[in-house]
């Protein structure tokens, strides 16, 4: 639902979508769906022009064992258009950025960051 929300432009919904998907996922310890929520995240800040924050989520994500398939797919449409939008060298940097990050701390960011008021 949050990828429907993002291609109609509508923020809110997705943000609602991409919140509940990373809180109930990381809630029942399914790491491949808060994976799949985080790659949603990154699109949503593309769609905002945070590209470099994005792309940290997106190497994150692309780089965590327990990514799935679909994921990782999904995840090349974003990539493309990231590699549009900031140069290659800082896409690559943000990427590797995003490889060291910590998963639960990431996620309780996100959640803290994008708690409805």
């Amino acid at each position: 639902l949050g990828h429907v929300a993002v291609a109609s432009d509508d923020t809110d919904a997705a943000l609602r979508c991409y919140r509940g998907a990373l809180s109930e996922s990381t809630e029942i310890g399914a790491v491949s769906l808060t994976l799949a929520a985080l790659a949603g995240f990154a699109r949503l800040l593309m769609q905002n022009r945070h590209y470099k924050r994005a792309a940290e989520l997106l190497g994150l994500a692309l780089d965590h064992p327990s990514i799935e398939v679909d994921v990782k797919h999904g995840a090349k449409l974003p990539l493309t258009t990231l590699r549009e939008k900031i140069p290659a060298d800082e896409l690559e940097g943000a990427l590797e950025r995003g490889k060291s990050l910590d998963l639960d701390t990431v996620v309780q960011e996100i959640l803290n960051e994008f708690t409805p008021s």
